[in-house]
């Protein structure tokens, strides 16, 4: 066919398609099984199959059929009527035949993950809720399990399973896990995390994982690196929603709330974690026990105990930044007992480098201090342009060990302070309040004019004033200008 006639034709089917509101069938009655779905968009064959033309480039589009890029697609039926597929199929998608089914639905995705080559592929989930009786086996690398969505897409473990959901076999690479909900049924299980982990390069994204005897996510000593967790959601387990024990990890617009103990427990070369929501668990938002970690916004709440708690008694933690976080109303176990950001280590190991910036604390009835560094192993942090005037029943900030630490525009917690004071004729001193939240380090004075009949003077200062001595009646007025500071 002419190429014009051809465009024209499929100018006028797509926008016939735009007017019924179904562009994507149209692409997919004109193209069949030979449109071709790549990273750049979706193409469809000329008639005469000798060249291929572009129809879409919207990652919609792209996303709308992922039958098309899997290697098997899992589905089931529901034969009682009570919501959950009692017969589970594993549709070949290069074939186009089921290759596998049964009753139970480990076994059928399993039966697929093994017939994967060693180069991976891909296994979509179609939406309802699948019965989980063993543990879904990761056994090698550049593996996909995706569902349609974590609303409608549930991998649920049976009652009295007693395993992890999903897990690795070894040390596999690049393995995506998306768009499910993993529902750990504690009530009927003893033991199980939602995901139990041994991979690197992973991309997790778009999960709920709930309900789990022990963690939704776990990474142990042995596991993986490099991976990244998006828009993950892990809440009302028994333990912690992200155990994370090794690695570089990465963790985006993640939230952990309502765990039996913290949110996300972490310890490894390098955690960054940015935009969290971590709320209302066990024990304390985020624990911190080593490696170099860095959070960056995001909303730390309601927590038992600490909102933030880096504990260096197990092992250092060098390098460490807590920026732009809005911690507030931690410390619910007990008012007045617990901080929003507790920094402790014995030395060795220390927390060592380190900086807590642009954070708004708020937890005037319930947090004992906003900022405490606990103990002697806490060496050169830098804390400054915090809001914390409303931060804490106690010192907003409270300093009782540590090296190097420098403090610096925190609004609640003044640590420099200028003015004049005015010596008046007849006196040798005058003592004025400093305004600062602690006993000086460094305090300057110095005269205006002449003294006058005294021939020098000299400064003492404590927690609340400094005075002004000369070493005789100067016969006059004399202003001082001062300036003070905490270092």
């Amino acid at each position: 066919m002419n190429p014009r006639i051809f465009g024209k034709a499929l100018i006028l089917g797509l926008v016939i398609g735009i007017l019924v509101g179904a562009v994507p069938a149209y692409i997919m009655a004109q193209t069949n099984s030979k449109t071709r779905i790549t990273e750049t968009g979706i193409y469809a064959p000329s008639l005469n199959a000798s060249q291929y033309w572009l129809l879409s480039t919207n990652i919609t589009d792209i996303l709308a059929y992922p039958e098309q890029t899997a290697s098997y697609i899992i589905f089931g039926r529901d034969t009682n009527g009570d919501g959950v597929y009692d017969v589970i199929y594993a549709k070949n998608c290069s074939s186009g035949e089921i290759e596998f089914s049964g009753t139970d639905a480990a076994t059928v995705i399993q039966q697929a993950i093994d017939a994967l080559p060693n180069s991976g592929g891909r296994i979509f989930i179609k939406a309802g809720e699948y019965i989980i009786s063993s543990a879904i086996q990761i056994n090698k690398n550049y593996i996909t399990i995706e569902g349609e969505s974590p609303i409608n897409t549930c991998l649920k473990l049976a009652d009295g399973a007693n395993c992890n959901l999903i897990e690795f076999t070894a040390n596999w690479g690049l393995i995506r896990i998306r768009h499910l909900e993993l529902d750990g049924n504690k009530a009927n299980n003893v033991a199980g995390s939602g995901i139990y982990h041994g991979g690197y390069n992973g991309i997790y994204e778009d999960l709920v994982i709930h309900d789990f005897k022990e963690h939704g996510i776990e990474i142990l000593e042995t596991g993986g690196t490099n991976n990244r967790f998006i828009m993950v959601e892990s809440y009302n387990n028994d333990k912690s929603g992200f155990y994370v024990r090794k690695g570089d990890q990465r963790y985006l617009l993640c939230r952990a709330f309502s765990n039996g103990e913290y949110g996300m427990q972490l310890y490894g070369s390098v955690q960054y974690v940015i935009e969290p929501f971590v709320f209302g668990n066990g024990l304390s938002g985020i624990y911190v026990t080593g490696g170099a970690v860095r959070i960056l916004g995001g909303n730390i709440a309601t927590n038992n105990r600490h909102g933030i708690h880096l504990n260096a008694t197990e092992a250092g933690i060098n390098i460490f930044e807590i920026r732009g976080v809005l911690i507030r109303e931690n410390s619910k176990e007990s008012a007045n007992t617990y901080d929003a950001i507790h920094l402790e280590g014995d030395g060795p190991p220390w927390i060592s480098v380190g900086i807590i910036s642009e954070n708004i604390i708020d937890g005037s009835t319930d947090h004992r201090h906003g900022i405490y560094i606990h103990n002697i192993g806490v060496r050169r942090v830098l804390i400054s342009d915090n809001d914390v005037r409303f931060a804490s029943v106690s010192e907003p900030i409270y300093v009782a060990g540590g090296t190097d630490i420098m403090i610096r525009r925190n609004p609640g917690y003044l640590t420099e302070n200028s003015g004049t004071a005015t010596l008046l004729n007849g006196t040798t001193s005058i003592a004025f309040t400093h305004g600062l939240a602690s006993t000086p380090t460094v305090v300057t004075a110095n005269p205006t004019t002449d003294l006058g009949s005294a021939s020098y003077w000299w400064v003492t200062y404590n927690s609340t004033h400094i005075t002004i001595h000369v070493n005789a009646d100067p016969g006059k007025d004399v202003t001082f200008n001062w300036r003070a500071e905490v270092n």
